[in-house]
């Protein structure tokens, strides 16, 4: 839009093409994985909107949506996929140690161990 100044300059396509290319980057690598449907379908989820170093931007209602997985099931193969090391996890907290919400990375190195 003309009315952007961050569209004039090209800083948001250039993000936009950052971002692409790092999602096709990991969005390759967890198509590599032997791993169960669903595993491979959360993972691809998180790989599609997956910034440098592996940060995906999803939260659980968003990615229950995207998988057509019940928040319950989604929550266990979240944590299973986080024990078998391919999901890293940050959880985030308030000042008043109330926690907000977690923050998932793609492990890289777990994903990117059969690639050559």
């Amino acid at each position: 839009s003309a009315h952007n100044p961050l569209l004039k300059d090209g800083k948001i396509e250039f993000w936009q093409q950052e971002l692409r290319k790092m999602s096709s980057k990991y969005t390759h690598l967890v198509w590599e994985e032997g791993l169960e449907p669903l595993d491979k379908l959360i993972l691809l989820a998180f790989a599609d909107n997956a910034a440098s170093g592996g940060l995906a931007y999803l939260s659980i209602p968003e990615l229950a949506h995207l998988t057509g997985l019940e928040l319950d099931q989604l929550r266990v193969r979240l944590k299973m996929l986080e024990a078998m090391g391919y999901l890293l996890v940050d959880p985030q907290f308030s000042e008043r140690g109330v926690r907000l919400r977690h923050v998932y990375f793609l492990n890289e190195k777990k994903l990117g161990e059969k690639v050559v």
